[in-house]
């Protein structure tokens, strides 16, 4: 082997060995049980239910039987099929849980190695992931975001992969995970949509074949759900469970729900409201923004200066800030014309 073989066999160990010590976080962390609330009894119910050929709906406590409408389908049936009959069904989450988080903190290392050829990122980028107290809450719980995150870093490393050395092989294993992410939450249309608009930006073919390259992935991508969506309406006359409507106070509406969104990723930015001052809280939220705010602007400015020979790096980049802002647009978006609302961070 040589050198630069040792050290991508030697970076691939230890990605492994950080993302089995997150795994056993998990393990910890759901001891007693992942934990869970109304939409985890949701899902249960109808993964139980599917178990016994009764389809995926929800039996309320007054023994009234419900579609299952406000959540995709596809992780309580995939709850249904690794349980099979007489299982335990929070057992078989835990280890979604568990095995979910493992693959991510992996798959996470290997795409910023992948990207940035350096060792050092690739196993910071990990161990921030494993002892990040967000992602350890996201991976514990009896619902379907350990799935979901797991299929978007698989979604992101295949794209990347894809964007960079074209193969047939890479491009059907991106549409299968990519049509599966919306069948599993369905913030996940923004995911397919993004990863359609990068193939047309990217993709190595020449402008017309790209463009239909991209628009029919995003087609093919969005059947699926679109199907179950059509279903829903034509039965039920409502799509996820809610009902919509479209007028000018949507244009308000729509700025509130950013706002709205940045009042939850603030809690995200390390250390905030751990302090039991005000200042401190206010000191972290404005060094944190204004650090994120430098970190676009400055990146935007690279990639125009570099757009003639845009560098893997910059690449990137352009991926993880499309992915970003497809993302916030769409729950922003979906969240001014749902009626009735719930509490934007249920939704992001």
């Amino acid at each position: 082997m040589t050198e630069k073989s040792n050290l991508v066999f030697l970076v691939y160990v230890l990605l492994a060995m950080i993302a089995v010590i997150g795994g056993y976080f998990i393990y910890q962390a759901t001891y007693w049980s992942p934990w869970a609330f109304s939409d985890s009894a949701a899902y249960l119910s109808a993964a139980r239910n599917f178990d016994s050929g009764n389809g995926l709906v929800i039996i309320n406590s007054n023994g009234s039987i419900t579609r299952m409408t406000e959540f995709a389908p596809l992780y309580p049936v995939i709850l249904s099929i690794l349980t099979g009959t007489d299982g335990n069904f929070i057992q078989t989450s835990r280890w979604i849980d568990i095995i979910s988080f493992t693959a991510s903190i992996f798959l996470v290392g290997l795409l910023v190695f992948s990207t940035t050829h350096d060792f050092l990122s690739a196993i910071i980028a990990s161990v921030f992931m494993v002892f990040s107290p967000v992602m350890v809450d996201a991976f514990s719980g009896l619902m379907s975001e350990p799935l979901f995150i797991l299929l978007m870093c698989m979604q992101i490393y295949l794209l990347w992969k894809y964007l960079n050395s074209p193969s047939t092989g890479y491009f059907f294993l991106l549409l299968i995970v990519t049509f599966l992410l919306p069948l599993t939450r369905y913030a996940g249309i923004v995911l397919v949509v993004s990863a359609g608009f990068l193939i047309i930006l990217f993709d190595k073919s020449k402008s017309r074949r790209r463009f239909f390259k991209g628009l029919g992935f995003t087609i093919f991508g969005l059947l699926p759900i679109g199907l179950w969506f059509l279903d829903l309406y034509l039965v039920l006359d409502k799509v996820g469970g809610k009902r919509f409507t479209l007028d000018f106070s949507i244009i308000r509406s729509f700025f509130e729900s950013l706002l709205s969104e940045y009042l939850v990723m603030r809690t995200w930015f390390p250390y905030f409201d751990v302090y039991d001052n005000s200042t401190i809280n206010l000191f972290i939220e404005v060094f944190f923004s204004v650090l994120m705010a430098l970190t676009l602007i400055f990146g935007v400015i690279l990639v125009l200066r570099n757009r003639t020979s845009l560098q893997k790096q910059h690449r990137l980049f352009v991926l993880s800030c499309t992915l970003l802002i497809f993302y916030l647009a769409f729950i922003a978006f979906t969240h001014s014309i749902t009626i009735p609302q719930i509490d934007i961070i249920n939704r992001m």
